[in-house]
């Protein structure tokens, strides 16, 4: 049985902690929330525990926040409707150096980070925690890059499942189609007459977009990136390599390639597994690409 702490109990932690009772691991889950708004929220799932015979649910234990195998971090001030997602760093950051500062971990976690802004929150994390870079990770632009998929399958008539698509760079204005990453089963999806470059134009402007148009109708997105940040924890224990962009922090490699002075995290391709989370340098992306990567992650070390 693994040890999940979920910090935060808002939209995006219920959400997430609904799909981790559902998943197919067995799991005690820890939900940490001291608001007593949460409470009746919280309850009410309690009630549902014993249609879930492999999983523990806990509120607030210190201990197995300590001791966790994997921890989701999804608490935090939301940005108003039609702001920056760095408009609330510093609450957010502050928060953040609450909650992880000389925090001693029994074990060595991976910490999931969701909160805006998601490039941001990483970097003070880790160095909070002290842990490994690669033991601090963003969701990043693996919403975006779900999102980008969604859309190529609304304009050509593809399944969503046939299509790979890559988002690098900022979760946010700066965020890069890499279309020269991006397959159709397998193909290049430049290959493909029926993507055009109206097409992915149109893909990549909704994908940008997408966040805009939630939030008329919502508080804010839930589901696409809970289920993201939940199949960061399945690829994470899985034998198999799965390649997906995630917000890490920059080796010298990249440093290089997008001419920077110091690390940021951005999300770049990276190959992720049980044997853990490394950063795939073997990818290329064209001059084009690499440029607009350049510019966004510049954007994101304008805010550290």
């Amino acid at each position: 049985m693994i040890n999940v702490s979920v910090i935060g109990f808002g939209g995006v932690g219920s959400a997430l902690t609904s799909l981790l009772l559902s998943n197919c691991v067995e799991m005690s889950i820890n939900v940490i929330e001291p608001s007593p708004d949460k409470a009746g929220a919280i309850l009410d799932m309690a009630h549902s525990m014993s249609l879930y015979p492999t999983k523990k649910l806990h509120l607030n234990n210190d201990s197995l926040f300590k001791n966790a195998d994997f921890v989701f971090y999804s608490a935090g001030i939301p940005n108003t409707h039609g702001e920056s997602r760095f408009s609330k760093s510093a609450q957010n950051i502050e928060l953040s150096r609450s909650i992880f500062e000389g925090v001693k971990f029994t074990k060595t976690p991976y910490i999931i980070i969701i909160t805006n802004p998601v490039d941001i929150i990483p970097y003070h994390v880790q160095k909070y925690t002290g842990l490994a870079f690669n033991k601090v990770i963003g969701v990043g632009t693996f919403l975006e890059s779900v999102r980008l998929s969604h859309y190529l399958s609304d304009f050509s008539g593809y399944s969503h499942k046939d299509i790979n698509a890559f988002v690098l760079g900022e979760h946010g204005d700066t965020q890069v189609p890499a279309y020269s990453i991006t397959t159709v089963n397998g193909a290049l999806i430049s290959s493909l007459p029926q993507f055009n470059v109206k097409v992915l134009q149109n893909a990549a402007e909704k994908t940008k977009n997408a966040a805009f148009e939630i939030r008329k109708t919502e508080p804010g997105t839930k589901y696409a990136v809970t289920k993201c940040a939940e199949s960061i924890m399945t690829y994470l224990l899985s034998e198999e390599i799965t390649t997906i962009p995630l917000s890490v922090r920059t080796n010298a490699f990249y440093n290089a390639l997008l001419g920077l002075e110091k690390s940021v995290y951005i999300s770049v391709p990276v190959d992720i597994s049980r044997k853990g989370v490394q950063i795939n340098e073997s990818v290329v992306l064209n001059d084009e690409e690499i440029k607009a990567l350049s510019l966004s992650a510049k954007a994101v070390a304008s805010q550290l």
